[in-house]
C-alpha cells in the first residue's frame, strides 16, 4: 500500500488490481482439487492461492475504506458509522465463510474451494453490475 500510495494510484485502480489478484488466487486454489493425489503440490497450490487472496484483501480493504470515507467527507460522524458498518460486514462475511467451510469436515479442501468460489463470484458480480459507474470513476 505504501508503494501504491507513493505512486498516487487511484483507490479504484487498487481495488481492481486486488480483485484480479483474488481471481488469480481462486484459480490457483481450485487447481489444488486437481492435484489432491499429490499432497505436496496440493499444499503448494492451497498456500499460494490463499496467500494471493489474503494479499488482495490487504490491498483492497484500505483502498475501500479510503473510498468509503470520501463519500462522507463533510460529516465525520457519518463517515465513522459507514466505516464501522463496512468493518462489521467484512467480519460477518468472514465468519459466515468459516462456518460454511466447517460444514463439510470430511472434505475441507473442497469446501474451502467452493466457499471461496462463491465469495469470489459474488464480488465479481458486484463489480460487473457496477461496471458503468466504475468506468466513469476510472476515467476521472
Amino acid at each position: 500500500m505504501q508503494h501504491l500510495n507513493k505512486k498516487h494510484v487511484a483507490p479504484l485502480k487498487i481495488i481492481s488490481r486486488g480483485a484480479t489478484l483474488t481471481v488469480t488466487g481462486m484459480i490457483i486454489l481450485a487447481l489444488a482439487l486437481l492435484c489432491m493425489h499429490e499432497i505436496v503440490l496440493a499444499s503448494l497450490c492451497v498456500t499460494v492461492g490463499v496467500v494471493l487472496m489474503r494479499g488482495a484483501s490487504a490491498v483492497i480493504n484500505p483502498a475501500t475504506q479510503v473510498r468509503l470515507m470520501a463519500y462522507f467527507s463533510k460529516k465525520k460522524a457519518h463517515a465513522a458509522q459507514a466505516l464501522g458498518l463496512n468493518m462489521f460486514l467484512g467480519f460477518f462475511a468472514c465468519s459466515v465463510a468459516s462456518y460454511l467451510v466447517s460444514l463439510s469436515p470430511n472434505h475441507p479442501l473442497g469446501s474451502l474451494v467452493v466457499v471461496s468460489l462463491i465469495f469470489t463470484v459474488v464480488c465479481a458480480g458486484g463489480i460487473f453490475l457496477n461496471r458503468r459507474y466504475l468506468k466513469e470513476q476510472f476515467n476521472k
